[in-house]
């Protein structure tokens, strides 16, 4: 089977995707075909307000919701910058 596209939304929004082919051990012992549909998928900055949101993840093209969505998130920014200024000229 060829690989899915798994779309991150925000509401009704999407906010992101990634292509789900990588392999995963577990998915293959339990009879998914190859394995090869686990996928990584980083919180987009735009969910990073501080305020709740509710995110749903689901195969592209479809209205198929992947277990465990929706959930409510809840994110802050990391700062950009850590560190300390010791003199200036």
């Amino acid at each position: 089977a060829a690989a899915l596209t798994v779309e991150l939304l925000d509401g009704n929004v999407v906010v992101g995707s990634v292509v789900a082919n990588a392999y995963r051990q577990d998915l293959k012992d339990s009879g998914k075909g190859t394995g090869n549909y686990g996928f990584t998928l980083a919180m987009p900055n735009v969910l990073k307000d501080g305020l709740q949101h509710t995110i749903t993840l689901r195969v592209k093209g479809s209205s198929y919701k992947l277990a465990g969505t929706p959930r409510g998130v809840n994110c802050v920014m990391p700062a950009l910058y850590d560190g300390a200024l010791e003199s200036a000229t």
